[in-house]
């Protein structure tokens, strides 16, 4: 009957060398981007609904949401689907 063996130290993983600055540049410039468009659409809304008031802004809100509903039903997970797709190959 063998013994079990003790169990081994985890080795520490390191990235090869320049992959973890290509990460952080890529992360940092996909961040700055999305921050951005953030801005942008705040601000572009903030003009829209001083230029058509109340009632009409209300329009567009109620659209947007519906919208975002309807894309929330039409994607039930498939994004985490493909990236796990992605991963494995």
């Amino acid at each position: 009957m063998s013994t079990p063996s003790a169990p081994r130290p985890h080795e520490e993983v390191t990235a090869p060398s320049g992959q973890g600055l290509r990460v952080l540049t890529n992360f940092s410039s996909l961040a700055a981007a999305r921050l951005v468009g953030a801005l942008l659409e705040f601000l572009a809304q903030v003009v829209v609904a001083r230029a058509w008031g109340p009632a009409a802004f209300g329009v567009v809100v109620f659209g947007r949401t519906a919208a975002n509903y309807c894309g929330i039903l039409a994607d039930p997970g498939l994004t985490m689907v493909g990236m796990r797709a992605v991963w494995v190959t």
